[in-house]
């Protein structure tokens, strides 16, 4: 069994359980996984379409605060959060974290 894993921007980490033994359908989950998975399982889905979508792996998990940010979440952020993720998803040519991008620019007018 392999386990990948990777940082979000909240700290959260998200686990992907690869297991070769298993993986066609209805084969058996080894315990621990199906609970990481339900979890995390925004992160998760997040990270696989970030991954579908052709994003590299340290363009995905912004995917992730695109869409935190699209929801409000950092609204009343103070400067220098906004300068961050501005500069976070500034170099990702992705149309969700465009759109992000230009909601953080526009409220830090």
């Amino acid at each position: 069994m392999t386990y990948f894993c990777a940082k979000l921007g909240d700290g959260v980490f998200a686990f992907r359980a690869v297991v070769t033994a298993c993986a066609h359908p209805g084969g058996p989950v080894p315990s621990g996984v199906e609970g990481l998975l339900r979890e995390n399982k925004r992160e998760v889905l997040d990270l696989l379409q970030a991954q579908a979508e052709g994003l590299s792996p340290d363009c995905q998990a912004w995917l992730h605060i695109a869409a935190q940010v699209l929801a409000g979440e950092f609204d009343g952020a103070d400067s220098s959060t906004r300068e961050s993720i501005a500069l976070g998803l500034g170099s990702i040519s992705h149309p969700v974290c465009r759109q992000a991008l230009e909601h953080v620019r526009l409220e830090s007018a």
